[in-house]
């Protein structure tokens, strides 16, 4: 248990330590408009985590769409197909 507490304190390092990253770019007077990628890339660690959360997130939009379309009809089921089918 001792290890997966010093994990989790390891990664809240991290994650304060992007966070406050993010906080003096965004607060920076000198920057005249707000550079996504830059922020992404000057930023140690934080693509990755980016990445990973967006495929968590993904993930999650995928299940509830799922769960969705249990409650539609055949044709409506056969309507979004021709939609998202190239």
């Amino acid at each position: 248990m001792a290890k997966k507490e010093e994990n989790n304190s390891r990664e809240i390092n991290h994650l304060n330590s992007m966070l406050a990253a993010v906080m003096n770019y965004l607060t920076d007077e000198t920057v005249e408009e707000i550079d996504f990628d830059y922020l992404l890339d000057s930023t140690e660690g934080l693509r990755q985590w980016w990445n990973e959360y967006e495929e968590r997130h993904k993930k999650e939009i995928a299940k509830e769409i799922k769960q969705s379309l249990e409650g539609l009809s055949l044709k409506e089921l056969q309507q979004i197909k021709k939609q998202i089918t190239p």
